[in-house]
C-alpha cells in the first residue's frame, strides 16, 4: 500500500524494482468518481480488476445499476486489499458479484446465470487500466469467453423477443396431451441422424443398405424426403415452435412412428399420431413444468436447430456411434433442401412458364442478405452466418461427446469433428420416457395461476424488487422472461415489459382453464 496526497490508501504492485499504482497517487477518490460519467451505460456492470474499487464504489450510489460482476486475476492482491482497506458497503451489496481467479468456466456460467437482459439490462466493460496491462494475457483471454457468452445470451434474447409467447402458449395448450402420454424406447447402439440438408439425396443409397443395423432418427424436415424414398425412420423429432412444422407432415405420417416433440411445438401436430412423447427443452417454463408437473425427458436445443436435437437424442439414448447425413449447414450447388421436402411441393404449385421451379428456390437462398459464396471445392456453396454459427455449436456438441460422431460425405460444409477414444458400455443403459404426471394439468395449471395471482408487480428498481422476492417468487418470474423479451419490442422500459409479461399470462391462464373447465 502507498498513500495517496489526500491521504487515502491506495494498492500497488511491485515487478523487478517497479511500483505500479492501481489508482491515482494524488486523489483516488476523485478520480474514482469520474467513471460514472465515462462509463454512462447502466444496468449490467462488468469489471476488469479488482485494485483498491475506488473506481466500482461511485457505481453503489446509483440505483439504475442492476448488476455489478468484478473479475480480478489475484487471489492473494484480492485478500490483501481486504485486510488494508474498510470495503465494507462493496462486499455487502446484494447487486454485487465477486469472480476471484476463478477458471474460464466458471466466470461464463456465472456470467450466463446473472446476466438476464430483460431484469439487468445493457452490459457495459469497464477496466482497471493498471491491473489489466499487468494481466494482459488474462484478461485478452476472459474478454474473449465474454464476447463469445455475450453472443450466446444475445442470439438467445432474440429469439425469445421472437418467440416467447408462442412457446408459453403452446406450452399450456399441450399439458393435457403430454399428461397422457407414454411410451417408452430403449437403448441402442448404432443411430442415423438424418438432417434436410441436399447431400441427403447422395446418401440416400448408403441410409437404405445400412438401415437394419441403425436406428434411424430423422429430424422433421428430412422425413419427407425419406417417405419419399420408402425408407421408414424410428423415430421423428420436431422443435419448431412456429406452425410452418405442420407442412414437414402434409405428405403423410406413419402411424407406428414415435414423433418426438417439444412441449412448445405447435399444438396441431398432435392429429398426427397418438404414438407420440413430448420433452422438455430449455424454456424457462418447461423447466418448471419439469419440475412441478411432470418430469419429462431433456433434449438439448440450445444449438438452435433440430438436426442438434437430434443428436442430443441419440446421446441420451445411449448410441456409441452415430452417423450423420444432410448436416450440410449450407446450400451447395445452389441447392437448398433435399428432394421432396416440404418446399417443393410448395414451389411446384407457385411454378409457371416464367417462373421455374430452380429459380423459386434461388431466390428462397438469396432473400439472406448475409450470405457467403464458397468455391473452394470446385462448385458454388453458398453459406449463410446463421449457418455458421449452427456448424460450430453442433462441431463443438459432437466432439465434447462420448460417442462417435461419422458424418457421411457428402456436397455440404465439412464437419470438423474430433472424436475422442470410446468408453466402455455404460452398466446402466439408458431409457427415453417420462415419468408419472404428479397432478392432473388442469390442477396444475390452476396452482401456477394461483402463484402467479400473487405475485408483487415491479415497483422500484428490479434489483430492489428481486432482492425482496423469495426463491419460489424468483422461479415464478424466471417462467414469464421470454414473454417479456416479446413485449420489450413494444414497450423500452424493462419494468413495464415485465409487468406486461405477468398480467399476459395471468390472462391466457384463466381463459385456458375457463375453457377446459
Amino acid at each position: 500500500m502507498i498513500e495517496s496526497k489526500t491521504g487515502k490508501k491506495v494498492p500497488a504492485v511491485e515487478n523487478n524494482g517497479r511500483i505500479t499504482p492501481m489508482h491515482s497517487r494524488f486523489d483516488p477518490e476523485k478520480e474514482g468518481s469520474r467513471f460514472p460519467q465515462v462509463y454512462t451505460s447502466r444496468g449490467f456492470l462488468l469489471f476488469f480488476g479488482f485494485g483498491g474499487a475506488y473506481h466500482i464504489t461511485p457505481f453503489l450510489k446509483d440505483e439504475t445499476v442492476e448488476k455489478i460482476v468484478i473479475i480480478e486475476k489475484n487471489l492473494d492482491f484480492f485478500t490483501y486489499v481486504l485486510t488494508q482497506m474498510d470495503l465494507t458497503d462493496l462486499l455487502f451489496d446484494k447487486r454485487v458479484v465477486l469472480l476471484v481467479e476463478e477458471e474460464q468456466e466458471s466466470i461464463r456460467n456465472s456470467l450466463l446465470t446473472h446476466y438476464l437482459p430483460i431484469l439487468t439490462g445493457d452490459i457495459q466493460s469497464i477496466l482497471l487500466r493498471p491491473s489489466v496491462q499487468m494481466d494482459e494475457n488474462y484478461y485478452n483471454e476472459i474478454a474473449e469467453l465474454i464476447r463469445e457468452t455475450l453472443e450466446q445470451v444475445s442470439d438467445d434474447l432474440t429469439v425469445q423477443t421472437r418467440f416467447g409467447k408462442k412457446w408459453f402458449r403452446n406450452t399450456v395448450a399441450n399439458l393435457e396431451k403430454a399428461e397422457k402420454a407414454i411410451f417408452k424406447i430403449g437403448s441402442i447402439g448404432k443411430a442415423m441422424i438424418t438432417a434436410a440438408g441436399p447431400s441427403l439425396d447422395e446418401n440416400i443409397e448408403k441410409i437404405r443398405s445400412m438401415r437394419k443395423e441403425i436406428f434411424l432418427i430423422a429430424t422433421d424436415t428430412s422425413l419427407p424426403a425419406l417417405l419419399h424414398r420408402s425408407i421408414i425412420p424410428d423415430i421423428v423429432i420436431s422443435i419448431d415452435c412456429q406452425d410452418i412444422s405442420y407442412n414437414h407432415f402434409m405428405q403423410g405420417y406413419p402411424e407406428h412412428v414415435p414423433l418426438l416433440l417439444d412441449l412448445a411445438s405447435p399444438t396441431r401436430l398432435n392429429r398426427f399420431t397418438d404414438n407420440r412423447l413430448y420433452f422438455s427443452s430449455g424454456h424457462p417454463f418447461s423447466r418448471y413444468v419439469n419440475r412441478h408437473f411432470r418430469n419429462f425427458p431433456q433434449i438439448d436445443t440450445s444449438g438452435g436447430n433440430v438436426t442438434y436435437a437430434a443428436l442430443s437424442l441419440a446421446v441420451s439414448l445411449g448410441a456409441r456411434e452415430i452417423y450423420v447425413s444432410g448436416a450440410d449447414f449450407s446450400y451447395p450447388r445452389g441447392k437448398s433442401y433435399a428432394m421432396e421436402t416440404y418446399l417443393y411441393p410448395w414451389f411446384r404449385n407457385l411454378e409457371s412458364r416464367f417462373q421455374s421451379l430452380e429459380s423459386f428456390f434461388f431466390s428462397f437462398i438469396m432473400h439472406n442478405n448475409s450470405m457467403i459464396r464458397d468455391d473452394s471445392d470446385g462448385f458454388i456453396r453458398y453459406i449463410s452466418k446463421p449457418m455458421i454459427g449452427y456448424r460450430k455449436l453442433f462441431e463443438a456438441a459432437a466432439t465434447a461427446i462420448d460417442p462417435k460422431v461419422i458424418p457421411l460425405e457428402g456436397s455440404g460444409c465439412e464437419l470438423k469433428i474430433s472424436n475422442r477414444k470410446l468408453n466402455p458400455f455404460p452398466s446402466i443403459r439408458p431409457v427415453l420416457s417420462a415419468g408419472s404426471p404428479m397432478m392432473s394439468s388442469k390442477k396444475f395449471l390452476g396452482e401456477y395461476l394461483k402463484n402467479l395471482k400473487m405475485l408483487p408487480l415491479p415497483d422500484g428498481p428490479l434489483w430492489r424488487y428481486r432482492e425482496k422476492l423469495t426463491d419460489s417468487e424468483l422461479e415464478l418470474i424466471t417462467t414469464v422472461l421470454p414473454a417479456a423479451a416479446e413485449f420489450s419490442r413494444k414497450f423500452s422500459d424493462r419494468k413495464e415489459s415485465l409487468k406486461k409479461a405477468i398480467q399476459w399470462t395471468i390472462s391466457l391462464l384463466e381463459r385456458e382453464i375457463t375453457q377446459t373447465g
